[in-house]
């Protein structure tokens, strides 16, 4: 059944690979936007909606049964859409790798062996809606398509494990000094057939 578990995804379900296509897609818009925006805007002073972030990740991981915990750093990009309306509409992408690995003692064919995993990366494109609470504390949700790919120093997992599909994610903003909120956000990642995802965030961002 483990074995099972991390069957190749070449073959997989076709809305796995949409999302996949999509998120894929959608980053690489809002990277070359990222590109030329400043040139475009540079005499528009058009960059005002446009912010990034970056933030330390932390990865709970679901591997039938088996958790992992492996700590991630992640960079957003993203630019607020619908800024007269309540609530706020926002549209970001965001890219993480991880930056530690996770061991744990798994069974394999009934013998006991340690398996080190590694969370490649994980990318996303979302929609995002944030509320005021107060003048210096915002409340956001997050809707949209997560792709998150897993290795280990096994066979099982020597050529990666990819899921991708929908995401739901909650945050809060604060105000800091110097321009920068601070924010806390929890985050369903993937939910697949191989493994689960779950993020809980806490970084900065930053308006452009």
């Amino acid at each position: 059944m483990f074995i099972g578990l991390f069957r190749s995804r070449s073959s997989g379900w076709p809305v796995n690979k949409l999302c996949h296509s999509l998120t894929m897609l959608g980053c690489s818009v809002i990277a070359v936007l990222a590109v030329a925006l400043p040139v475009i805007a540079a005499e528009e002073d058009k960059l005002k909606d446009a912010y990034i972030g970056a933030d330390v990740s932390f990865i709970g991981l679901d591997v039938e049964g088996v958790t992992y915990s492996p700590v991630a750093t992640r960079i957003r990009l993203g630019i607020d859409l619908l800024t007269d309306v309540k609530p706020k509409v926002s549209i970001e992408s965001h890219f993480g790798f991880n930056i530690t690995e996770e061991t744990n003692t798994i069974q394999v064919s009934g013998t006991a062996t340690d398996a080190t995993l590694t969370l490649n990366y994980y990318l996303g494109l979302y929609a995002r809606a944030s509320m005021d609470v107060s003048d210096t504390i915002t409340a956001y949700g997050l809707l949209g398509f997560t792709s998150a790919q897993i290795s280990g120093d096994t066979l099982l997992l020597s050529n990666g494990d990819t899921e991708s599909g929908l995401s739901l994610g909650v945050g809060g903003l604060v105000q800091l000094p110097f321009g920068i909120d601070g924010f806390v956000e929890v985050m369903q990642l993937v939910n697949g057939d191989n493994f689960d995802a779950l993020a809980i965030s806490v970084g900065i961002l930053r308006k452009l």
